[in-house]
């Protein structure tokens, strides 16, 4: 079986190791800048396939594929400003992976049955209110350009006590990650799952996605649901 259907029906899993996550890199090409945004890039639906590296550090290697229902996001540097890339999660997907993280900005939008995951950097800014107030505009300026009416359900910031996070209304809240080295899964809850002898086993009609940032650093790990 492999890591990404895993991972998809059980994310603690995650828990058993300290894991990191690679493959941005070849995901690059994938990049297509946002109409009317700078610095903002869109993936293509390019599908993903999971393994799991055990020599040395646990690593997640994602690697293109044409047949698998996973997906990945990359990220982009962004050294003078803030940058930002997202996709929207089509109908097939069942595992979505980004990171790695040490100060990006994750948000999920939601627009009616539709699902969108941003991934935000803006490492070249130090202050850390300016720092999250460029990443949030960012991402602000995508939703209205690409999803005007959109709602983002999910947020996760590196602190949350840091000053510039605007308030949030109704039951909305920030995740925060501050002192964790992170990366992002989200999958959709598969109804009936049991570990078994012989493997896990469950069903496929789940529709709506559950989003979780895995975090690990020299104390321990925390998987927490945004």
């Amino acid at each position: 079986m492999s890591a990404g259907t895993q991972i998809s029906m059980n994310p603690n899993l995650l828990t058993s190791r300290n894991y990191q996550l690679d493959g941005g890199g070849q995901f690059q090409r994938f990049l297509t800048p946002c109409p009317g945004v700078a610095d903002a890039f869109v993936t293509s639906q390019a599908n993903a396939q999971c393994s799991v590296d055990f020599s040395g550090q646990s690593t997640i290697r994602v690697n293109p594929s044409t047949v698998k229902a996973y997906r990945f996001l990359p990220y982009r540097e962004g050294n003078n400003g803030a940058a930002c890339t997202y996709t929207e999660l089509d109908a097939n997907a069942q595992l979505v992976l980004t990171g790695p993280l040490s100060g990006c900005f994750i948000y999920v939008a939601k627009l009616g049955a539709r699902t969108i995951l941003f991934h935000c950097n803006a490492n070249g800014i130090a202050n850390p209110a300016l720092n999250a107030q460029a990443k949030i505009a960012k991402i602000d300026a995508v939703i209205n350009q690409q999803f005007n009416g959109a709602a983002t359900v999910a947020r996760l910031v590196f602190d949350t006590n840091v000053a510039g996070l605007p308030a949030l209304a109704g039951g909305a809240r920030y995740t925060g990650y501050s002192g964790y080295l992170s990366f992002v899964a989200g999958c959709k809850p598969r109804a009936g799952i049991s570990l078994k002898s012989r493997g896990w086993t469950g069903s496929l009609g789940a529709d709506d996605w559950t989003f979780y940032v895995y975090g690990y650093n020299a104390n321990g790990r925390i998987l927490r649901q945004m």
